[in-house]
This record gives C-alpha cells, sequence and structure tokens, in this order.
C-alpha cells in the first residue's frame, strides 16, 4: 500500500502487511508456549458492503449493510485466537475507520499473552464499485445445472434458497420487500408516459411519480427469486444530489459531477438496472430518460423493461444562493452535548458526524481543497501571498486564513480552517471584466453573476445550507479601472442566532484591477451608478455613492475630468478617492422648485393666457407677439422650399410623365393584332439571336405575352426590334424610370455566390465535419508479400526391406532445425502511412515416415513435429501526413510449443527422390504464445500553435478584412425562419492539418449558444438557428493542430436578428372634415438597424392598399412616434 499515512509499531511476536489495494492486512502471529504461527487477515469489500475475517482456516463474512456503526465486534477461533474489530463510517470523507486487535488467550479467566493494535482508527478509501456490468448469470444455465423446473415462473423453495446463495444477492435485499399496486400507477409528470416491453408484464410493476417530475419510485416483482425490489431515482438539485436505489443498495451522486448527455447504468449485479440520462437543453431545465429492466439472462436478454421517461424536459428547482440551515433550530452546543463531548475534543468521527448532519458533504469534496501549507498559499507573509505587482497586500489576516491575490490581479483566492469540522474552506472571487463576469466560490459550490448590470456596493451572500458563508460587496472605481472590495468569511453553527463560531474578515476596502483584455476589441462600459454632469464643453463633473457592510456610511467618489480642446485629450483629477461619510441623522425639507411660466411661440393662446395670468405688461406682451411673428414666418419660409422628388413618386415624377406618354413611351412594346407583319429594323434580328429563343404554348403564338408565362417568340422579335430602334439616350433613360440600380444587381451576384458558399459549406461540412466515414471507408490498402523460401538442416536415420523383389517397405526418421524470413511491405494510401514487416523465424523439426513401394514408385506416410517454433514479427511504420514524418517500429516474440502435421506423399525414387504428390492429412497446433520485446515510435511533437492571420473577404479588395482573429455576418435578405450567418478564418500550420472548431455565446468566450461545432474550412456558412436573437452574439473559433496545440481568435455581431419586424398603425383620428389632411402614427418594434420603411394609403389591406397614396419612404426616428401626414397628396 503506498498510502503514507502511519502504521502503530508492533512487537515482534506479529508481523503485518498491508495488501497494495490499502483495503487488506495480513498478520502472521508467533505463539511461543504452542511451538507454532497463526494466520489472522482482515477485508473489507466496500462495493459488496461486507467485511472478511479469517482466523487460520476459519473464515467468516459480516454484512456491512446491517452492521451499526461504532459497535464492537468480536470472534475467535477456540478461545485462543480472539480479534477485536470496530468500524466507523466517514461518509463526509468517503472512508471507513478501522480499529482492529488481535489478541492469543491460553487461560481462560487471565491475561492474554499477546494484545496487538493492528489498525488504530486506519482510515479506508472507499473504492470506485462500476454498477453499469451487465448480468453474467444465466438462469436457465443455472436450472439446467440444478435439474431444477420452474412452475409457472417460480422455483421450488430449496433451489430459490440455493439461487441467492450463489447470486450473494441477500444482503441487497430488505427484509420486507414492498407491495405492488396492481394495475395502479401515480403519475404527477403530465410528460411522462409510463410502459412496460413486452406489454404483458404490466402487472409486474407499480410506480410513483412526483408532480416535478424529478422523484420516481417504483416497486418491481422478481418472481424467479420470490421478493420485490424498491427502485428510486429523485434529483435533489438545491442539495447537489442525484439519489439512485435499488432495495440497500444505495447510491448517491453529486450532481456536480453528471456529465450531462451520457448514458448511466447503475444496476444491481445486472440483474435490476437502473438506465438514465440526464441533459439540459437550457439554462432553467433539464431532460429526463429513465428505464428500469429486468435481466435473468446475460447479453441484455431481460425478462421485461419499464419506460418511465424519454426524452421528457423538466423544469429545475430554483435554489437560494443564500439558503437557511437545513434545521432551523440546530444548535452546536446541544448536538455536542448531546454526543457527551464539547468543543475542545473534537474528533474525526465527530467532525464527519456534523458535516453529515449539516448537509455540507452536499458542497465539499471527499478532502480538502486547499491547505495552507500547500501552493499556492505556502510562503505567505501576514496571511497573504500577493503575485500582483501593481497592489500592495491588505491588513495582516487571522492566523487561521491565508488568502492569495493571482497575478493578474482580478482574483483572490483564501484558505480558511474551521478547527471543529477539522477542513479547510475554500473561496475566491474572480472579476473577469474581459467576459462581464464575476466567479463566485465557496467549496463547490460555483455562483456567476453578470457584470453588465452588476449593482455596485451592494452586500451580498452566497451560502452552503446556511452554515458556511461567503460574505462581500464590490465597490466599482472606473476612473482608475479598479475595484474596491469588503470580504467576509463565516461559520456559523446556531440556526437561531446571527453570531458565528468564526468569523474572519479578509478584505476592507482592498483593491483588485481590471482585467488585462484585448484592446483590438471594443468592450462597453460598465452601468454604474455614477452621476454625471457636464460643464460647458471642458469640464465634466461625476460622483458616486454606494453602501457596504455598514449601513450607518456611505461611501463617496468625486472626481472632474477636464479635456483640452487644443490638445485633444482629457485628464481626470480625483477630488474624494472612495471616502466614507456617516449619515446625518437630521431630516431637511425638500425644497419646492419654483414653476416654470415662460410662455411657449408654438401655443399662441396658451402663452397669452399665462401671461394676463401673472400680469405681464405690456412690454413683455409686445416682446411675445413679435416673437411669435417670427416663429410663424420661419414655417411659411419653410413651406417655399424646393423638394427633390423620389423616383417612388407617382404623381408628378418621371414614372408619372413617361407613362402619361401612352403607346409613345419607350418603355412599352407596341402591339397589332397581327403579329405576323413584316416589318424590318436594322440590328433587331441580332438583338432577338442574343436574347434567345422561348417556348411557344400552341393556339398562342400569335400573342406577344402570355399571362404567367412570359413573351413568346414573337414577343421577343418585337422587344429586338425596338431595343435596335432606342438610342443610347433612350435606353439611359428607360433604365433610370425602372430603376435598374448596379448596386442592386452587385448584390444579386453576392446573394448567387452566398449560394453557392452555403451549398459547399453543408456538403464539405458532411464529409469533413460531420459523422460521414466516407473518406475513411474508402481508404485503399496495398500490400505485398516478398517470398523467401525457408531452409532447413537436418540428419536422418532409415532401413529398407524388399518384399518379393519388387516391393520395398522402409521407415525414415529425422531430426533438426529450420530457419527462413517472412517479408511484407506496403501503404496505406488515405492514411498516408507506409509500412515494413519482416519476420525471422526458427524451429526444431522431428519425423517420421513409412512408405511402400512397387519398383520406383512409392507411397509414403510421414508425420511431422515442429518444436518451439520462434517468431520475431518486426513491424517499421512511416506516417508521411505531416511534417516532421512518425517513424514507429515494434517488435514481438511468438512462439508455438508444437505443431504436428501427418501428410501424404508420392514420390518417385530413382537416384534422387521427386515428389509427385503431396497432400496434408490432419495437423494441430498448439496455442501461440506472444509477448511485447521493442515499441519504440519517434513521435515528435509539434509544440508550435496554429498561427491566425488577417483574412480578406476577396482578395484585391478591400472590401472586408479583419484583424488577425474571425470575421463574422449575418447573411442578409434570408427568410427569417432560415437565417444563415458566414464566419471566416484564416489559419495555418506549416507542420500539419488545422481543425477549426466554433463556440457561440452570449459573453465574450462563452459557449451557451453552440458549443464546439467544427467548422468545415475557413469561410463557413452556417444554417443553425441560434437560440438567441436580438442581442449580440460572440464568436470564439478555435484552431487546433494535430499534436492538439490551440489558438484561438474572436468576432462578434452586434445583433444577431431572426424575427421579422413587428409594429402597429394608430389613426390620429377617426374621422375629419379635412378631405386633403390623414394623420396616423407608426410604432415598429425591430432587434436590427431598419433599411427600408414605406408607408401607403388606399383601399385594401396589406400590401394591396395603395390606390390613393403609394408607397412613399418614410424616415423613423427611434425611441419617437413619428406622425405620417398626407396634407400634400392630393386625394
Amino acid at each position: 500500500c503506498t498510502d503514507d499515512e502511519d502504521l502503530p509499531a508492533l512487537s515482534g511476536e506479529i508481523t503485518c502487511n498491508m495488501g497494495y489495494t490499502c483495503d487488506t492486512v495480513s498478520c502472521c502471529v508467533d505463539v511461543e508456549d504452542l511451538g507454532r504461527t497463526m494466520e489472522v487477515s482482515l477485508s473489507i469489500d466496500h462495493c459488496n458492503r461486507k467485511l472478511t475475517l479469517q482466523l487460520e482456516r476459519l473464515s467468516e463474512e459480516i454484512s456491512l449493510v446491517d452492521y451499526t456503526w461504532g459497535t464492537l465486534m468480536r470472534h475467535e477461533l477456540v478461545g485462543v485466537l480472539r480479534t477485536e474489530i470496530v468500524i466507523y463510517n466517514l461518509a463526509a470523507e468517503n472512508s471507513y475507520m478501522v480499529y482492529f486487535n488481535i489478541l492469543v488467550c491460553l487461560e481462560a479467566n487471565g491475561t492474554c499473552s499477546v494484545n496487538e493494535v493492528i489498525l488504530d482508527g486506519r482510515k479506508i478509501i472507499k473504492d470506485i464499485c462500476d454498477r453499469s456490468k451487465e448480468n453474467e448469470f444465466s438462469l436457465g444455465t443455472w436450472l439446467e445445472e440444478k435439474n431444477s423446473p420452474k412452475y409457472g415462473g417460480y422455483l421450488l423453495e430449496w433451489a430459490e434458497v440455493q439461487l441467492k446463495q450463489d447470486l450473494k444477492i441477500d444482503q441487497f435485499l430488505k427484509t420486507a420487500p414492498c407491495y405492488v399496486y396492481y394495475f395502479y400507477n401515480y403519475n404527477g409528470c403530465e410528460n411522462a408516459d409510463v410502459k412496460v416491453i413486452p406489454i404483458d408484464h404490466h402487472s409486474s410493476y407499480s410506480c410513483f411519480i412526483s408532480e416535478n417530475c424529478q422523484s420516481v419510485q417504483c416497486c418491481v416483482n422478481l418472481p424467479t427469486l420470490n421478493t420485490k425490489v424498491t427502485t428510486v431515482f429523485r434529483i435533489i438539485q438545491c442539495r447537489n444530489n442525484l439519489r439512485l436505489e435499488i432495495d440497500n443498495l444505495v447510491h448517491d451522486i453529486k450532481l456536480s459531477e453528471v456529465s450531462y448527455g451520457n448514458l448511466y447504468t447503475f444496476g444491481l449485479l445486472g440483474i435490476v438496472n437502473i438506465k438514465y440520462m440526464i441533459e439540459t437543453p437550457s439554462l432553467d431545465t433539464f431532460s429526463l430518460t429513465l428505464n428500469i429492466s429486468v435481466c435473468m439472462e446475460p447479453n441484455n436478454d431481460c425478462e421485461f423493461e419499464i419506460e418511465i421517461f424519454k426524452d421528457v424536459v423538466v423544469d429545475q428547482q430554483s435554489c437560494d444562493q443564500a439558503p437557511g440551515f437545513l434545521n432551523p433550530s440546530f444548535s452546536l452546543e446541544d448536538w455536542l452535548v448531546s454526543r457527551n463531548t464539547d468543543l475542545g475534543n473534537i474528533t474525526d468521527i465527530t467532525a464527519n458526524d456534523l458535516m453529515t448532519e449539516l448537509g455540507l458533504s452536499d458542497y465539499m469534496g471527499w478532502s480538502n481543497i486547499c491547505d495552507v501549507n500547500l501552493m499556492p498559499y505556502n510562503g505567505s507573509v501576514n496571511g497573504w501571498k500577493n503575485e500582483c505587482t501593481n497592489i500592495t497586500a491588505p491588513f495582516k489576516l487571522n492566523e487561521s486564513v491565508v488568502c492569495h491575490i493571482t497575478e493578474t490581479c482580478d482574483r483572490v483566492t483564501c484558505c480558511a480552517e474551521i478547527p471543529v469540522l477539522k477542513r479547510y474552506i475554500y473561496a475566491s472571487v474572480n472579476l473577469r471584466t474581459c467576459d462581464y463576469l464575476l466567479d463566485v466560490d465557496i467549496e463547490e459550490n460555483h455562483f456567476e453573476f453578470n457584470l453588465i448590470n452588476y449593482e455596485w456596493g451592494k452586500q451580498e451572500k452566497v451560502k452552503i445550507h446556511g452554515v458556511l458563508q461567503l460574505v462581500y460587496a464590490i465597490h466599482h472605481i472606473p476612473s482608475l479601472k479598479l475595484f474596491s472590495m469588503d470580504m467576509k468569511i463565516k461559520a456559523c453553527f446556531e440556526g437561531n442566532s446571527s453570531v458565528c463560531l468564526y468569523d474572519y474578515t479578509v478584505m476592507e476596502n482592498s483593491q483588485l484591477l481590471y482585467s488585462e483584455c484585448d484592446p483590438t476589441v471594443e468592450r462597453a462600459p460598465f452601468k454604474d451608478k455614477v452621476v454625471t454632469e457636464n460643464i460647458g464643453d471642458t469640464f465634466q463633473y461625476n460622483y458616486s455613492l454606494s453602501s457596504g457592510f455598514d449601513s450607518s456610511k456611505y461611501t463617496v467618489t468625486v472626481d472632474l475630468q477636464v479635456c483640452y480642446l487644443a490638445d485633444g485629450f482629457c485628464k481626470t483629477y480625483v477630488l474624494v478617492d472612495y471616502t466614507d461619510f456617516a449619515c446625518s441623522s437630521l431630516k431637511r425639507k425638500k425644497r419646492r422648485r419654483r414653476a416654470t411660466t415662460e410662455p411657449k411661440v408654438s401655443d399662441f393662446k396658451t402663452g397669452m393666457r399665462s401671461l394676463i395670468k401673472r400680469k405681464a405688461s405690456s412690454k413683455e406682451i409686445k416682446e411675445y407677439i413679435d416673437e411669435v411673428k417670427k416663429y410663424e414666418n420661419n414655417l411659411v419660409q419653410q413651406n417655399l422650399k424646393g423638394v427633390v422628388l423620389p423616383d417612388t413618386d407617382t404623381k408628378t415624377g418621371s414614372k408619372s410623365a413617361m407613362k402619361a406618354l401612352g403607346w409613345n413611351n419607350p418603355a412599352t412594346i407596341p402591339l397589332s393584332v397581327d403579329t405576323k407583319a413584316s416589318e424590318s429594323v436594322t440590328g433587331g434580328d441580332v438583338i432577338q439571336s442574343m436574347l434567345g429563343a422561348t417556348f411557344d404554348i400552341p393556339g398562342r403564338t400569335n400573342q406577344a405575352f402570355v399571362v404567367g408565362q412570359g413573351l413568346t417568340n414573337a414577343g421577343v422579335r418585337l422587344l429586338g426590334q425596338k431595343l435596335a430602334n432606342m438610342t443610347i439616350g433612350d435606353i439611359e433613360n428607360l433604365l433610370d424610370v425602372k430603376n435598374v440600380d448596379p448596386v442592386e444587381v452587385s448584390k444579386l451576384i453576392d446573394e448567387l455566390r452566398d449560394l453557392f458558399k452555403a451549398l459547399l459549406s453543408e456538403f464539405l461540412t458532411e464529409i469533413v465535419g460531420g459523422d460521414s466515414d466516407f473518406f475513411q471507408s474508402e481508404d485503399l490498402d496495398m500490400m505485398g508479400e516478398i517470398p523467401l523460401p525457408s531452409r532447413s538442416k537436418t540428419v536422418e536415420y532409415g532401413s529398407k526391406m524388399v518384399i518379393a523383389s519388387i516391393v520395398t517397405l522402409h521407415f525414415k526418421v529425422g531430426a533438426g532445425i529450420y530457419f527462413g524470413v517472412d517479408l511484407r511491405v506496403g501503404v496505406n494510401i488515405m492514411g498516408m502511412k507506409a509500412i515494413g514487416e519482416i519476420t525471422p523465424y526458427t524451429g526444431i523439426l522431428v519425423y517420421g515416415e513409412v512408405g511402400i513401394g512397387i519398383l520406383i514408385i512409392f507411397a509414403n506416410l510421414r508425420l511431422e513435429g515442429y518444436i518451439m517454433e520462434l517468431r520475431f514479427p518486426t513491424r517499421g511504420e512511416l506516417i508521411f501526413k505531416k511534417f516532421p514524418l512518425d517513424v514507429g517500429i515494434v517488435m514481438d516474440l511468438e512462439m508455438i510449443p508444437i505443431r504436428i502435421k501427418l501428410k501424404v506423399l508420392i514420390t518417385l525414387e530413382i537416384i534422387w527422390s521427386i515428389t509427385l504428390y503431396k497432400a496434408t492429412l490432419w495437423e494441430y497446433s498448439s496455442p501461440s504464445i506472444t509477448q511485447n520485446i521493442l515499441n519504440n515510435r519517434k513521435d515528435e511533437k509539434d509544440k508550435t500553435s496554429p498561427v491566425i492571420t488577417e483574412f480578406i473577404d476577396k482578395p484585391g479588395t478591400e472590401r472586408k478584412r479583419s484583424t488577425a482573429n474571425c470575421l463574422v455576418r449575418q447573411i442578409l435578405d434570408q427568410d427569417y425562419t432560415e437565417p444563415q450567418f458566414e464566419i471566416s478564418i484564416h489559419a495555418g500550420d506549416d507542420r500539419s492539418g488545422v481543425r477549426l472548431y466554433l463556440d457561440v455565446g452570449t459573453v465574450p468566450g462563452g459557449r451557451d449558444v453552440l458549443n464546439t461545432r467544427e467548422l468545415a474550412g475557413p469561410a463557413t456558412i452556417l444554417s443553425e438557428v441560434l437560440k438567441a436573437s436580438g442581442v449580440p452574439l460572440y464568436f470564439t473559433v478555435t484552431a487546433e493542430n494535430d499534436s492538439g496545440q490551440k489558438s484561438k481568435a474572436s468576432c462578434d455581431l452586434s445583433t444577431y436578428d431572426i424575427t421579422p419586424p413587428g409594429g402597429r398603425f394608430d389613426e390620429d383620428y377617426k374621422t375629419t372634415s379635412n378631405p386633403s389632411v390623414i394623420k396616423a402614427s407608426v410604432t415598429v418594434y425591430e432587434d436590427s438597424e431598419l433599411v427600408e420603411t414605406k408607408v401607403a394609403m388606399g383601399y385594401g389591406k396589406d400590401i394591396w392598399g395603395e390606390q390613393i397614396v403609394p408607397w412613399q419612404d418614410v424616415e423613423l426616428d427611434q425611441s419617437n412616434i413619428n406622425h405620417i401626414t398626407a396634407g400634400n397628396w392630393y386625394m
């Protein structure tokens, strides 16, 4: 055992050995009076919940399921060899504490000659148990071996008892089994649909499901074992707990340790299994899958399976970040009295029971997360280990606390000793200003807060069940780009008292700095409660108020910013730097503001009434009337200004004038009833051939235009003649009237390019970044063998016997050695690997042969034995898919103890022997024995990460250029139900290939929107419908080479919009007597910038209402209601 925990010293009469698993101890006791030694061993099997004690040949198994922790167990061998054992279950440390004594007593009522302490409170760590193993037991095979039949699915009583003993399952089964309510299930979860496969087992179970869908308890019938078992699946989110039960087999898992999306199995010897999967489709929901199966045969051959949940989405529980005690009336003093102890006599057992009682183990590890004697806390000065050179360490700390300020100056971690728990408590505060996040940790309990709208100066608390507390308040000083923080660590053990047993002040007006962020990324400022007043264009006066731990005081910060217009820079002077002021106890009366009665020139009637009401002088009234006249004259002058008509104007614009030309309009094609009229226009045929031919509809070939079809060939001919008859000026006017904008044509071409890139990107994503194994399955291997004959050296003895002069009988025996070499070479095309393999071999050959011949033709029967054949396969590989090359060599030793072959041969014996026919009748080979001798690979690691350089969307232009980051844009003019965005990056590596992965989050560096999506290439169009809409999105691209080195680049979208604009129209009045003026107001709601806004009026709905006023461009102001008037439109 490599555990360095001290063991008690033993006398010379006993020697012991602690097993390498640290859960077994074996001792040899020398009994001098008996002239012999005795063996004693103790072993704890946590997974099977049993203790095995062996005294010489007497072995006894004790179930830990029924054992009462802390009670004394005595065992003996005929009164001479005795043991005393006490075990405590330290659940908070995931270990057992064992006391073990060995005694040798040769007097019935006298003292014992040997009384040795073997284990004195030794802590034995509990094994990690694999409860996912499949059932390896076969009931059918067992019944066949025992020759025991089943009657109606049940076993005979003796067979049932024997089966439980063979399975060693008794200790896990409750003595009083549950009860199956046949044909009844209580299902409080409306999304759950419980069913069983096959359906004829509907009476084999009954289940109770809670209304929040997070607790399931079922009673499952096992007729073969003549019992029923209780299965439990329960999520207790506010205690970070997932509980699984199968009768006495109970397993608690921390939710923070569950890998979401993985399928887990918790089983009782593979017979009863709970299979579950937990996923988190959103931050506030779970997706649950839960099945219960009963299998009495191996290979997942189950009798029945109960499906409880299948992708059922349930709401997560809302937990308080500062909860109270689990038992509100808990008192440490009363608890210690009930255990006959006090604060001065706390043992490991008492501390463990206290943590379990208070539920602290829900968020505490099995051992200390931190230690004041280890990194990074060792070597502290006055309780501080300060690695930040820009700030000084705060005041001297209590000797029980050590804190560490990181080199980045934005994080502080502390390790505080809590003697009553015999543990160190870890606390941390990290201000990640680059990500706009605040991370707060106390032990394993993690909280994350958004700094964008954070309430600075507010006292916050995070707690673990009311006992362990981290109290802090953070003040923001934006002018100096730093934070001032107050922080306390508390441990409270009285539920009805606010006084804490341990109260450590860690920081008080202590500073932390901004994180160092990428200067090329534009960042939004924090929203502080800072009052700003501008004094002209040069001075800006700022002040802020905040409260901390002391509610009777306010912290005030005042600064003055002066901007020098001549030099173009600003400088800040701090007048009051984070100073505390006591609150005044006096109450002041609020001063009433003087009403403002100055008349407005835009409202003449109201202005005159106010002047008369306050008895203004004649001079004031005259001056007011003159101001009103000036105001009205200005309005008249504004009405006389010329206005440039838009192209969409249908009353006085160029389009209206063109339409007024009628048949003379150059944009129309004049038609006659006879389209076959022969009329020749120079150049018309050439233009017609350029336009190309179309498809005519039978019966309508004489028409120039068909509705729904377009121009016919006759219409194309007329269009060609029309274009040939137009001058350059006519064509320019036509393009101008028809609003054929070259920019729009360019946009259309860009859309076609984006469509092609999207289709190509999807194809590459499927092949390269998806699950397709197209190229792998189509790999090409070229292997070849070079035949080299084997060689042998033998010594042969034989004799011949001639019968009747023509028949010869001969016998041969021989022995020798044989040797040879096998050579194979090949290449793997797609894997880019060259392979060479050489296998030298040798062995001993013995044989015996008997043959009979007539004249010179012999038939022989030969038995060959190959003994101790040794082969040395040596394989060399050269991987050339990257630089540097990977070279590897592997050598194995392969030994075949014996091979036997029985052969038949037809030979021709003249001067020498010629084999005419040879065949093997029978052969045998013993299993080969293989051992690796050499496995050496030169795998030179690439320690350089990929290089990310500037990306240009179109080489040779300056249209889209990025920094050494990525480039992202949402593709325009897409249907809002099928959005697309393009992510582009230029990353390269001179030694290996580069893979690209994309994360998308609502904060810089986040991945809460899209997590580790592999990209198909440097410019990829994705059709993902991201769940976040209307908010800024931050894109992080990770470039990873073949050696695992990574580089990251980031970019962002100011908004990601997948919703159409919304809004409403409100008329200003229902009826009017003015025939030329109609007013209405429009309100538009939209996340993105509006590109085009039009308003029309008519008799129809939606886009068809444009008979009175055609569609007009309108400019809308943000946060203002625009009144649209038709005063200048003729009705």
